[in-house]
């Protein structure tokens, strides 16, 4: 329970002093927005698994894990982790589209 904790306190530390920015002198993302793409998808496959809706839930979060997934989500780079993306149904919330992309049948 206390590494659970610490790693848990370390992650919260790391979004609070996150810019949001690229890693410097680097081609990777910012940690910042793939976190937020993990956290929005994988919120909306809980909120099915339990019958929940995503609705009420911050956009924000889910938009711009979207905008991350979609600059950095390729065909040929989607390997055997990601689908193909499937179509959202139209207007569909930020959670469901952000699965849509991610290659939930929504």
């Amino acid at each position: 329970e206390q590494a659970f904790r610490t790693a848990g306190e370390a992650l919260v530390d790391a979004w609070r002093t996150a810019d949001g920015t690229d890693v410097p002198g680097t081609d990777q993302p910012s940690p910042l927005d793939w976190q937020l793409a993990e956290l929005s998808v994988h919120t909306w496959d809980l909120a099915r698994a339990l019958g929940q809706a995503t609705t009420g839930l911050d956009p924000e979060v889910a938009e711009r894990g979207l905008a991350f997934m979609q600059a950095n989500l390729t065909t040929d780079n989607r390997g055997g982790v990601f689908a193909a993306e499937q179509p959202a149904p139209p207007g569909a919330d930020a959670y469901t589209r952000i699965a849509a992309f991610a290659g939930r049948e929504v």
